[in-house]
């Protein structure tokens, strides 16, 4: 089946709810729907909600996070900070356990200084207990530590601290607490045991082999139709790994072309119909998208959402990725907000009309009034 790029941009669009906004109360459905949320600024996932829910309120977040304990905030998708739901967590953890594991002990193996397996156990195992009762930062962390490392200066240790840190959250044993300072820019994470936020939880529960199955047809979901390319670029997986868990799951997927491309992409056959009558003469609404939306980082190819020329404004230095805004469905420029300026700065990618100029400072002054407010 062949479908025009226009036809697979604005199918994207309507599964992200940045053509049609979800209802206020969704927000655990949103997240649920897009498969996470990229949270590696602190901003980014509020501002990742307010482009998809009608209403949205920052304590919505904080509430669903650490009070109702519905989402679940840790490491997940290429080694980066996710929020996704708590329901599907097992399925994330246990899809991406090894890869993560994996590529976090090829990093250590560069490093000269490393423990001991003797000393690294007695300090993940202290760091669990202590983290099993209660949330804390890595300052806080490091008093409750001492006499478990000997021999290393207090740099050192907080060194190792990190690490372990890192380590157990990628074998989902802990994950993030509520961090200090504000909503709009973090002092210092906190962390906790898993249990502390999910009743229950046994990832061991999860064969691996279903939960890459399970963690593929949720992507599909969200980012379809793609290709096993996209699916490595947004979890990390190694391209054979990603084509043999497509190979798992072919009879649930329809290979469709793009029009004018040389490329086939996959989706799930249940969602074929909705693609078929997307409404293509309706234009999508003008939205802002924090640094690191899941929309941006989804797919490998970016043509659905962006020419190619604009790839270096979007994509910057030292993996930076700037907060951008879209025009008729694509990425047109780049904005930036501090808040000691009051004002959000644009940068047009391209020429602009009068009529989409205003429709870009329309919705820039709404972006203004959410991050400003209470």
């Amino acid at each position: 089946m062949e479908f025009t790029l226009k036809q697979i941009n604005l199918f994207t669009l309507k599964s992200h709810f940045l053509f049609d906004n979800a209802e206020k109360s969704d927000l655990v459905k949103v997240v649920d729907q897009i498969c996470g949320l990229n949270a590696q600024t602190a901003r980014a996932p509020y501002i990742s909600l307010w482009s998809r829910i009608k209403n949205f309120k920052k304590d919505q977040l904080k509430k669903a996070l650490y009070k109702d304990k519905t989402l679940v905030k840790t490491w997940l998708m290429r080694g980066t900070v996710h929020i996704v739901s708590a329901r599907d967590f097992p399925v994330y953890q246990k899809a991406l356990r090894n890869s993560l594991v994996g590529g976090w002990e090829r990093f250590l193996k560069k490093k000269e200084m490393v423990l001991a397996p003797r000393e690294k156990k007695k300090l993940f195992q202290k760091t669990l207990d202590i983290l099993s009762r209660k949330s804390l930062t890595i300052k806080e962390l490091l008093p409750e530590i001492k006499g478990v490392l000997k021999g290393y200066s207090e740099d050192e240790e907080k060194i190792f601290l990190g690490r372990a840190l890192r380590a157990l959250s990628y074998l989902g044993i802990i994950c993030h607490g509520e961090p200090t300072g504000s909503w709009y820019h973090f002092k210092e994470n906190r962390f906790t045991a898993v249990c502390n936020q999910l009743k229950g939880f046994d990832i061991d529960k999860l064969d691996e082999k279903e939960a890459k199955a399970k963690l593929l047809l949720k992507y599909l979901h969200s980012y379809g139709p793609a290709s096993a390319k996209d699916f490595s670029y947004w979890t990390g997986f190694k391209a054979n790994e990603s084509k043999q868990i497509f190979e798992e799951v072919k009879d649930k997927l329809v290979e469709i072309k793009i029009k004018d491309a040389f490329c086939s992409l996959w989706m799930l056959k249940k969602d074929l119909s909705s693609l078929e009558n997307i409404n293509t003469r309706k234009k999508p609404p003008t939205s802002f998208l924090p640094e690191f939306d899941s929309l941006i980082m989804g797919h490998k190819d970016k043509s659905r959402i962006m020419d190619d020329k604009h790839r270096g404004k979007v994509f910057l230095p030292l993996a930076g990725v700037a907060p951008v805004f879209l025009l008729n469905g694509k990425i047109k420029g780049s904005w930036n907000f501090k808040m000691s300026d009051r004002k959000i700065k644009l940068s047009l990618f391209e020429k602009t009309g009068t009529g989409d100029k205003s429709k870009i400072e329309k919705e820039s002054k709404r972006l203004k009034q959410f991050i400003e407010s209470d």
